[in-house]
């Protein structure tokens, strides 16, 4: 895995958070958006947030495998500096042929906070 990959989401993403109901928390376009100071603020002990996540990056072509646990990595990486624990759940299927990365793929991100 490189490196950049735990620091930055991919170039020419956009990412959004939405609750079930499909309420926008956050959307952002910012690479070095840190999810722990981003989502976590108000200090609630647990949380379930809707992630969708688009990019139009060159070297993002398709929604590979390789491609989503990079994304996956990066989201653990920067809720655990902090110390949150996160269980992820892909929503989005990634099919034979997976869809392009400039459709939106969706996770659950359930959150809690550190002990």
């Amino acid at each position: 895995m490189k490196i950049d990959a735990l620091y930055r989401w991919p170039s020419k993403s956009k990412l959004v958070f939405s609750n079930k109901r499909g309420r926008v928390y956050l959307a952002s376009r910012d690479r070095r958006l840190d999810l722990a100071d981003s989502l976590m603020w108000d200090a609630q002990p647990t949380r379930t947030l809707y992630m969708s996540l688009s990019t139009e990056a060159p070297a993002w072509r398709r929604w590979t495998d390789e491609n989503l646990k990079l994304i996956e990595a990066r989201v653990r990486y920067s809720l655990g500096f902090d110390g949150y624990w996160v269980s992820l759940k892909r929503l989005t299927e990634p099919g034979t042929r997976p869809p392009l990365c400039t459709r939106p793929f969706q996770w659950r991100l359930q959150i809690r906070t550190p002990a």
